[in-house]
């Protein structure tokens, strides 16, 4: 009693401080209880992860199995595949010697619609040579009319420049004859006032004349160049559209050359391949012949198999019997 009476105090101030015994007097045993059971964990672990790869293992195990089940399988469809593609093959080989029928006349259809095209298009671009050369005929020609028309201008130019000059000698004359009039009924000094008066008019109305044909002179002339040049220009870009023409035409019947000799080199591979169809069905037929033989053979090599396990169950069945009179001898 006087103990925990002794005690009590001390557990009161141990409670009320956190204070505790079991920290005192087991902490050690306390560490090492944590360390053991982590210890047990750690152990713990790799066993599970042991147990994990047994279980993948197993499960590779049954997929292997799978796999090779259905590799088996894959095998017995192959097998069915095969016989099916010796059946289509056998088909597919009799289609494609109809359709190499087929496309033979198609092709023979083909390349006369081809020759029958190509023979209206050289048509075609001949007709359009002859009218270019037929549109520069005339546009010469109407280049030489436009020279001509241009030459009867000038003449008529030339007409009413000497009416001209006979109006006004006529003029000068009646002119005269007036003055003459004149004089007779008037002075002398007005006379030669009028005469001098007449004289320095015609100067000046022949100055003015003289002028206004020098410029209309001039005038016509430079038109007469320009137009002369154009011409020339004209008749060059002729000439250069005519080369243009003749060289196109040598080009046209290099082309048609060509072209005669592309048919002659195509005509000639049709042959080659003509020939080459031809061995090529000669060689089909040998296969077909071969396949048939090889159909033949695996037929009398599945008759012989059949015969074989006839005379096997025979056997067996034979073997059996003997087997049973062996057993009722014993």
């Amino acid at each position: 009693m006087k103990l925990i009476q002794f005690m009590l105090p001390l557990l009161l101030v141990a409670a009320c401080s956190g204070f505790s015994l079991s920290a005192i007097f087991f902490g050690q045993e306390a560490d090492t209880i944590e360390a053991v059971d982590n210890a047990e964990v750690e152990v713990e672990e790799p066993a599970a992860d042991v147990q994990a790869e047994e279980e993948e293992s197993d499960l590779e195990a049954d997929e292997i199995e799978e796999e090779d089940e259905e590799e088996e399988e894959e095998e017995e469809d192959d097998e069915e595949d095969e016989d099916e593609e010796l059946e289509t093959s056998a088909l597919e080989t009799e289609e494609a010697e109809a359709l190499e029928e087929n496309t033979e006349e198609d092709d023979e259809d083909e390349e006369e619609e081809e020759d029958e095209e190509e023979e209206e298009e050289d048509e075609e671009e001949e007709e359009e040579e002859e009218e270019a050369l037929e549109t520069a005929a005339l546009e010469s020609e109407e280049d030489n009319e436009a020279e001509e028309e241009e030459d009867e201008d000038e003449d008529e130019d030339d007409e009413e420049f000497e009416e001209d000059e006979e109006e006004l000698e006529t003029a000068a004359l009646e002119t005269e004859e007036l003055d003459e009039e004149e004089d007779e009924d008037e002075d002398d000094e007005e006379f030669e006032e009028d005469e001098e008066e007449l004289e320095t008019a015609a100067l000046e109305t022949e100055e003015l004349d003289e002028e206004e044909d020098e410029d209309e002179d001039d005038e016509e002339f430079e038109e007469d160049e320009e137009e002369l040049e154009t011409a020339a220009l004209e008749t060059e870009e002729l000439d250069e559209e005519e080369e243009l023409d003749e060289e196109e035409e040598a080009e046209d019947d290099e082309e048609f050359e060509e072209d005669e000799e592309e048919l002659e080199t195509a005509a000639l591979e049709t042959e080659e391949l003509d020939e080459e169809e031809e061995l090529d069905e000669e060689e089909e037929a040998e296969d077909d012949e071969e396949f048939e033989e090889d159909e033949e053979e695996l037929e009398t090599a599945a008759l012989e198999t059949e015969e074989l396990d006839e005379e096997e169950e025979l056997d067996e069945e034979e073997e059996a019997e003997d087997d049973e009179e062996f057993e009722e001898e014993e």
